[in-house]
Order: C-alpha cells, then structure tokens, then sequence
C-alpha cells in the first residue's frame, strides 16, 4: 500500500481523573501521530531514520511522536524513559515511561497503534493510560485500585529502574 492513509485521527477520549501528566502526553502524541499522517505517505511515516535507545531502527513516524512527547516533559518539567529517545532527565520525580506508537509498523501502514504511558513517581509505577491512536478509545488504571484490565494474565510487576 503507498500513498497518505485517508482516515482521520480523533481526539481522545481521556478519563477524568488521570494524572494530569500522561493525559497531556496523550493528547501531544495523538496532534504529532495526526500531523505526521496528514504530512507523510506511508512509505515515509515507515522510513528507518535512526537507532533508537534500545539500539532498534527507529522510524520517522516514531521519531515525529516521541519529539512531541519530550517538548511535553521538559514543558512539565517531568522525566521521560522512551523506547526511541531513551531517558530525559528533568530532576522530577515523576517520570513518564511511554511507548508513544506502540506498533509502529502497524501505524504506518494505517493499522491500529496506540500509545502507552505509565506514570512513575519516585520509580514506582502509580498510574498507566493507554490510547488507540485511530479511535481515542482510552485504558486508565491505577496502581493499588481494582482494574478490569490484564495483560497476558498479569497481576504484579516488580519496577527494574
């Protein structure tokens, strides 16, 4: 498939009471995952420009999201831990860990991607909100709080930073 992918990218649907931090992110990586898609084909939004901080070929559609997400952190002065740019050190203890297009590939071909953002403060895990990119359908749960969402049966996680 080449050419721009058609559909357009809503707002989304964010839940009252999320930290104030990833709803703003959210809301940053959708405007840049719009702008990106209205200004790139898919061929370009899928184009390998980099080595992220994982040490993982970056594609420019991540590249143009994650750059809005570290406008947003140092605008908030909070950290950012990110696949593609890695951490940016603000001295906040909060932290935003995020995936900002969970299934680039996808993204860039005009399939379902969403972002990801847990908020950490102090290193442990407080928060997680969660965007479908092409819906604004959104996920949010909060450490110590009953959560009707699993993944992959998971019900603890132990932070490694």
């Amino acid at each position: 498939m080449s050419g721009r992918i058609p559909w357009p990218v809503p707002e989304p649907h964010l839940p009252s009471g999320a930290h104030p931090a990833p709803a703003v992110a959210t809301r940053a990586a959708t405007d840049a995952f719009r702008a990106a898609r209205e200004a790139y084909d898919r061929a370009q939004l899928a184009k390998k420009v980099r080595v992220g901080a994982d040490g993982t070929p970056t594609m420019r559609l991540d590249i143009l999201v994650d750059t809005a997400m570290a406008e947003v952190v140092n605008a908030h002065r909070i950290n950012l831990l990110s696949e593609e740019l890695g951490h940016i050190d603000n001295g906040s203890a909060v932290t935003l860990v995020t995936d900002p297009v969970d299934c680039t590939a996808n993204a860039a071909s005009g399939v379902l991607s969403a972002f990801a953002g847990v908020i950490a403060v102090d290193g442990v895990p407080t928060e997680a909100l969660a965007s479908w990119l092409d819906t604004g359908r959104c996920w949010h749960t909060v450490a110590g709080r009953p959560s009707a969402y699993r993944t992959k049966a998971v019900r603890s996680w132990t932070a490694r930073w």
